[in-house]
């Protein structure tokens, strides 16, 4: 008896590459968001950091140079932030954007894997009848012979 074969089996295999490929996509977009948001929070601590220092030594001195330079470099580190949500954003856009890609991949997959299925149900189910047609046949041709054992020996006895 022939084997299943499915004759779209290389499209199966097409879709299945298409969606790996799209998966490995979408992790590199969540591993660059992760870090994006591990950016976010060092600058974060760097500013609570900075801030927490610059409260010990404006007590102590009152330079409006440093303090120049102090405003300065906190108004940079928040400016880094924004930079770095802003960016964290459109990264979470672009892994979204991939994610659908990837939902669309995943139905076209299943698509053709739905279909595999049926047919080979029905490959199965027409197997079957044709397997035990032959055992019927078989079974059929061995009581024939048994029932012309069984006469020819009543009839020389």
């Amino acid at each position: 008896m022939r084997r299943f074969r499915f004759p779209l089996q290389a499209l199966l295999e097409l879709r299945s590459r298409e969606e790996e490929a799209v998966k490995l996509e979408l992790g590199e977009k969540n591993r660059l968001v992760v870090r994006a948001q591990s950016e976010l929070k060092t600058l974060h601590d760097q500013l609570k950091e900075f801030q927490s220092s610059e409260r010990a030594v404006r007590a102590e001195t009152h330079d409006i140079v440093a303090l120049r330079h102090s405003v300065a470099f906190r108004h940079q580190l928040k400016a880094g932030m924004i930079r770095t949500a802003r960016h964290i954003e459109e990264l979470r856009g672009e892994a979204e954007t991939v994610r659908q890609r990837l939902v669309a991949a995943t139905r076209k997959r299943r698509a053709i894997e739905l279909i595999r299925d049926r047919r080979y149900r029905e490959w199965r189910r027409e197997y079957n009848a044709r397997e035990q047609s032959r055992i019927d046949e078989i079974s059929q041709r061995k009581f024939i012979r048994d029932k012309t054992a069984a006469a020819k020996r009543s009839a020389s006895a």
